[in-house]
């Protein structure tokens, strides 16, 4: 990851080829980019972090401007919370996935409950309220146990 630096201040993060030659329009560059080659240019390394950990149901996190850490200019991160109609949001669309699938797991078994069925039809009855129940699990949607198939 690369960044323009002017007088020992970050001006443009993140870089590439076509910043370079926008920025110096009059001179070719090899790929790849290399910072060391192009000090002369104002280009400086971004050292790349792990992103820190975060809960993903009730926080965001985003890349922030790097900062200058021990000499070397490094990624940062930012975690903010969610608002309330965006924890809203994930958590329905999460239910939405799980109805999906237990829905998709009843259609598969549709033909079990058929009069001429060759299975024990009461053990998939069983299996098909087990699916219906999900939504009733006192983890859904985030925590859901599924039922084992007869």
């Amino acid at each position: 990851m690369l960044a323009f630096i002017s007088n020992g201040v970050l001006t443009q993060y993140p870089i590439g080829l076509q910043d370079l030659k926008q920025a110096h329009p009059n001179t070719s560059f090899t790929l790849p980019l290399v910072a060391s080659e192009l000090t002369d240019f104002g280009v400086v390394e971004v050292v790349d972090t792990d992103q820190p950990v975060f809960d993903p149901r009730t926080q965001r996190i985003e890349e922030s401007f790097p900062m200058l850490v021990d000499g070397e200019w490094r990624q940062q991160w930012s975690i903010t919370s969610l608002s309330a109609d965006e924890i809203q949001a994930i958590e329905d669309s999460q239910a939405q996935s799980v109805r999906t699938e237990r829905n998709r797991r009843l259609a598969g078994c549709d033909w079990t409950q058929l009069s001429d069925a060759p299975v024990d039809t009461s053990a998939w009855a069983i299996y098909r309220q087990e699916l219906r129940d999900i939504t009733s699990q006192s983890g859904f949607p985030w925590e859901v146990q599924w039922p084992t198939k007869p």
